[in-house]
């Protein structure tokens, strides 16, 4: 027997129109409201009719609340708002917002839901297929997630599109402001108590201590109340959420395992060799190398290199590591290879070479990118589980790093970079004896890692852009304050940045 179902938008015979799809103006009367019930009936109504406006036997079945259970859930999840009541009144626009989602996470085979539910825990491998190329096994669910903002975007005024825009841009109100906002006490502390190493590790304690007290300040985010403008700016943030989460969890979590110190190691026999070549005095921080130096850097001196890496990592390591050759056969890939693209994401990591800084590359920063290498081929962890349907279950950064040079996989996925832009820049500090001054400044990074994900979570355009404009000020007069604190605000040194 054919279900039975009462049109809830047809009437005088006249042709089906939806009432809960997203129009292409915005034109929605925020005082209409509507409930689930009713978003029921249209979703039975349409799931029992074909496109001729036939009904069609599906043996009785109706949808009812159960089968919006995930996306109910998923909405609860961004913005604190339970919806359970299928009687009690909403916006029209967030049952709309319902629908949508449901449509297409129900219809479109892509289990949408849990692929763009909020990061938790462990759950970082999303991060990849956020940042990447699609592939054929993910260009689906990222094509669906850009149509459901498209259909909701209908209902936003331009202006309103405009000012979330500017947040979710990396280049405005996202990454960008954050680097500002460090210049500026990058600025401030380094006029005046850069050359003082341990008054600089105890000013980034300082400001880790005051982001962490604005953190606490505005603990209640002011939500935005909008359903379907939090979908909208959740969606468009997606992969920046997942970002923050990824890099808080890893900064967190990254060195369990093999713990690296401070090492105070002998560079004398290899700088000795470079100062006669290059016929100046080099030392170990000396930079007189641009990246398409490092081939040649490394083949002339493969066995200086390897015994260094030996000493600072604590594992077994040799020339054959580095070069490959085995029984007199090269291998495709070798450490050199390796190192030389995990050299190349830390200069990215640093934004370097610069025009005042054209050969940033010294003898520590190689010697730290084979450490980073040989570090994460002994520990073999895996950063990031990754997702079951759009990518392999598990897979190590060593493995993402050899399908790009083995040039089967056209890009170096996020988290792989992450592993040896990190690590490598853990041995560059370690080996200068400043692994602990670092670690203090990377505690001021994970602090407003921390901020950042807090106050965007709100997505709530207006509140965001308030906190990071606040944040500004207060970091600002924070870093001016240790200072005074120190009495060295007339001590002024010249400091130019990208120097």
């Amino acid at each position: 027997m054919a279900a039975q179902i009462k049109n809830p938008t047809k009437q005088n015979g006249s042709k089906h129109t939806p009432r809960f799809d997203f129009r292409d103006s915005h034109n929605s009367n925020v005082s209409q409201t509507a409930t689930i019930k009713e978003l029921l009936a249209e979703l039975n109504y349409e799931s029992t009719t074909n496109s001729s406006g036939v009904q069609v036997d599906l043996d009785g079945k109706q949808l009812d609340i159960s089968y919006l259970k995930a996306t109910l859930r998923f909405l609860r999840s961004i913005s604190g708002q339970a919806l359970r009541s299928t009687t009690e009144e909403h916006p029209v626009a967030t049952i709309k917002t319902i629908k949508t989602l449901f449509n297409y996470s129900h219809h479109c085979g892509a289990h949408l839901i849990g692929f763009i539910e909020p990061p938790g825990g462990e759950s970082q491998g999303n991060i990849d297929i956020l940042t990447s190329p699609p592939t054929p096994g993910n260009k689906k669910v990222l094509a669906t997630i850009d149509r459901i903002i498209s259909d909701i975007e209908k209902e936003i005024s331009p202006e309103e599109k405009s000012e979330i825009a500017a947040i979710c841009d990396p280049m405005r109100l996202r990454e960008k402001y954050r680097q500002e906002t460090n210049e500026a006490i990058d600025k401030i502390l380094l006029t005046h108590i850069h050359i003082d190493d341990d008054l600089m590790k105890d000013a980034d304690v300082y400001l880790a201590d005051s982001t962490r007290q604005f953190l606490e300040s505005i603990n209640q985010p002011k939500r935005e109340p909008r359903l379907h403008v939090v979908t909208y700016t959740y969606l468009k943030l997606l992969d920046y959420v997942h970002r923050l989460h990824f890099e808080i969890h890893t900064q967190l979590t990254i060195s369990n395992g093999h713990i690296v110190k401070n090492k105070q190691i002998d560079f004398d026999e290899i700088c000795r060799k470079l100062s006669t070549c290059h016929k100046r005095t080099i030392v170990k921080d000396t930079n007189f190398m641009s990246i398409d130096d490092v081939a040649g850097f490394i083949n002339g001196y493969s066995s200086d290199i390897a015994r260094l890496v030996s000493i600072a990592t604590g594992f077994t390591y040799n020339k054959r590591d580095i070069l490959g050759e085995k029984k007199n056969e090269p291998s495709t890939i070798t450490d050199s290879i390796r190192a030389h693209i995990a050299l190349q994401l830390y200069l990215l990591g640093a934004n370097l070479p610069n025009e005042s800084n054209p050969d940033p590359i010294g003898v520590v920063h190689v010697i730290a990118a084979f450490c980073s290498v040989l570090h994460q081929r002994k520990i073999n962890s895996k950063l990031a589980k990754q997702s079951r349907r759009y990518g392999p279950q598990f897979t190590t950064p060593q493995k993402q790093l050899d399908a790009y040079i083995n040039r089967t996989s056209e890009h170096v996925p996020y988290t792989a970079q992450f592993a040896f832009r990190e690590r490598t820049r853990w041995y560059v500090h370690a080996l200068l004896g400043r692994k602990d001054k670092a670690d203090a400044h990377i505690a001021v990074q994970i602090a407003q890692s921390e901020l950042s994900k807090h106050i965007f979570i709100s997505l709530n355009h207006v509140w965001i852009r308030e906190q990071n404009s606040a944040y500004r000020d207060f970091t600002v007069k924070a870093a001016r304050d240790f200072v005074t604190l120190h009495k060295k605000q007339s001590t002024t040194y010249e400091w130019m940045h990208g120097g």
